[in-house]
């Protein structure tokens, strides 16, 4: 009964690699602290999307990581201080991607 639960909810397979590259980006960043390379590498993806007209995927990417930022569950699946950066980086991306 929870808002953000999606029993119904499908995959959407056309943002899987994207999703997955940017969740690389982003778990390095916490782990070895936010870079311009890392920053980097988000732009290009986010060109690549633009170059190919493919807005659908940027917004497919995006959605997803801000449903995974609303869905860290605290104490559930991490503790607050490691939810407060995940979430941290997960909107340094989404603003990028943006």
């Amino acid at each position: 009964m929870a808002p953000l639960t999606g029993p119904n909810a499908t995959s959407n397979t056309a943002v899987e690699v994207g999703v997955d590259k940017v969740l690389q980006f982003v778990a390095l960043s916490v782990l070895r602290g936010i870079s311009s390379d890392f920053e980097d590498k988000l732009v290009q993806l986010k060109a690549i999307a633009v170059a190919e007209n493919d807005v659908y995927a940027r917004d497919g990417i995006i959605a997803s990581l801000e449903y995974l930022r609303d869905r860290i569950g605290v104490p559930r699946d991490i503790r607050y201080p490691a939810a407060r950066q995940l979430r941290a980086h997960l909107n340094w991306a989404i603003k990028i991607l943006n």
